[in-house]
């Protein structure tokens, strides 16, 4: 069994236009989804059971200007991820 601290979160594609696809090493419930910018403002938060998908999640950031942000997914066991993001439109 792999600890909170082997699991990778991995974005594709990590140039978003559209959406973005966050998936794990090891399948996780989260608990909340937030997107930051550079400057540590928050930008957007995701309801999870409403962007799920399979074993990942699925991420709408066409709203988000061209840019890089920061995604922070929690899962209900309070670990986190955290992963550099880039919006192209």
């Amino acid at each position: 069994v792999k600890g909170a601290q082997d699991n990778q979160m991995d974005l594709y594609p990590n140039q978003a236009d559209t959406y973005i696809q966050a998936e794990f090493d090891t399948p996780i419930r989260a608990q909340r989804i937030v997107v930051f910018d550079m400057a540590g403002r928050l930008v957007r938060s995701y309801v999870p059971k409403n962007v799920e998908m399979g074993a990942g999640y699925r991420l709408d950031v066409s709203g988000c200007g061209t840019g890089t942000y920061i995604l922070n997914i929690v899962d209900v066991k309070g670990n986190s991820y955290q992963k550099r993001m880039a919006v192209k439109h």
